[in-house]
């Protein structure tokens, strides 16, 4: 029995080799196997389940437009900021700090309380702010500590960085 299970995940993984890596079409593949064209859409199917395939898809900006609203609605956000997913951690980061600043950029009025947080991705954004005009904001820590000698809030780097950036 195993040396049958062995035979069918080969031909299950040579199938998938020749479809997906090689390029080969489903009738190819059939002539090549001598097997009906229907089974080798079934074998395909079959090493997607057991794992032998895995298909990842890229969302397009166009479908970030329907995430957005559907954590809007969830969350009863007047609105949420979607970054494509990239590789590398380093260029994640720069994405969504691309993303945030030139949202604060486009958006920022006087007179607004903004609330910041800590992190390594709240500090890239200062370093991704573009042109912007200075305005009178107020920038709050969203986290922080109490001073146990002076009682008073400490406040992390990234609100300082982004207060410089900002021009605030």
């Amino acid at each position: 029995m195993q040396i049958e299970q062995n035979e069918e995940t080969n031909l299950l993984t040579e199938i998938a080799v020749a479809y997906y890596q090689d390029g080969a079409t489903q009738e190819e593949i059939s002539k090549r196997f001598g097997l009906t064209r229907i089974k080798v859409g079934r074998l395909l199917k079959r090493a997607r389940d057991i794992g032998i395939v895995e298909i990842k898809v890229k969302y397009h900006p166009v479908f970030s437009a329907k995430l957005e609203e559907k954590l809007k609605e969830t969350f009863g956000l007047k609105r949420a900021l979607i970054a494509l997913d990239q590789a590398d951690e380093d260029e994640q980061r720069a994405l969504i700090a691309g993303v945030v600043s030139t949202y604060l950029s486009a958006n920022l009025t006087d007179n607004m309380v903004i609330s910041v947080g800590q992190g390594r991705n709240v500090s890239s954004v200062s370093e991704h702010i573009g042109i912007v005009n200075p305005k009178e904001c107020t920038f709050v820590a969203s986290i922080g500590g109490i001073h146990q000698g002076a009682g008073c809030l400490m406040l992390t780097i990234s609100r300082g960085s982004l207060l410089k950036a900002l021009g605030v």
